[in-house]
């Protein structure tokens, strides 16, 4: 006679559930969530504008990258996001470029108005 050790064969014990708790399973960590209340600094946004075509290397874009270097402020920043698609799609893929400018939209959080912070 077995004694029945009330766990099934994959481990679970009584009364467990044995589903997967897809309530929070790509939880950010805590550094994430503290960069994305604070406000970026003009440089921090320069960066990453700069860093999502950073894998394209010609004339088009080293003189897009000679504007995002000049920028001043955001805003110049957020308007400069047009000239960035149109770069993406051209040497890569439309649907890359919209990718790239939509991972960007954090990045204005705090600068632009929430309204202008829609995906493309």
């Amino acid at each position: 006679m077995s004694k029945n050790s009330g766990f099934d064969p994959l481990g679970h014990g009584r009364g467990e559930s044995r589903s997967f708790n897809l309530s929070m399973p790509f939880r950010r960590s805590k550094a994430q969530d503290e960069a994305a209340k604070r406000k970026m600094s003009v440089s921090e946004v320069k960066l990453k504008v700069e860093l999502c075509f950073q894998d394209i290397d010609n004339k088009d874009a080293e003189r897009l990258r000679y504007k995002v270097r000049s920028t001043r402020e955001v805003k110049e920043l957020w308007m400069l996001r047009s000239d960035i698609h149109q770069l993406i799609s051209r040497h890569i893929s439309q649907h890359e470029a919209a990718q790239r400018i939509n991972a960007l939209l954090p990045c204005f959080a705090h600068w632009m108005p929430a309204q202008s912070l829609i995906k493309i």
